[in-house]
């Protein structure tokens, strides 16, 4: 299955409630040309509205499968650790709650994912990801 695993990572913890930002991380993704992803979005416990709004999209959302988690805080790298659990695609992005994503950043992503399928010497792809994916500003 080549389906990117996309993955926002919620820490928002304490005082770091994303409630505010996250639909601008939604819209983005309701904007995508290609909708071969699904989004987990990892709650590492916020005090905020975070699951009334995600539950909300995931009953309406048709375009692409949506799943939320809470989790207690344990920081950035469990809630990612725990994102990549979770999901079921062979690629994942990491989405922070406050990125946004060029309407063409999942096509981009799936043929790049097309061009190094079956090579064992890659580990991930970097170079350009920023301009070629995120919103300025992101």
């Amino acid at each position: 299955n080549m389906l990117p695993k996309m993955l926002l990572d919620e820490v928002v913890g304490g005082e770091k409630q994303r409630a505010y930002i996250l639909p601008e991380a939604y819209r983005s993704l309701r904007e995508q040309s290609c909708f071969d992803f699904e989004w987990i979005v990892v709650d590492d416990g916020s005090q905020d509205e975070t699951e009334q709004l995600v539950r909300g999209w995931a009953a309406q959302c048709a375009d692409f499968p949506i799943r939320y988690c809470r989790q207690p805080n344990g920081g950035k790298h469990r809630a990612v650790n725990r994102g990549v659990q979770l999901a079921r695609g062979a690629w994942f992005l990491i989405l922070d709650s406050d990125d946004s994503l060029l309407p063409c950043a999942v096509e981009r992503i799936a043929a790049w994912t097309a061009e190094v399928a079956g090579r064992d010497d890659l580990a991930g792809q970097a170079d350009g990801v920023q301009q070629c994916l995120y919103r300025s500003g992101a």
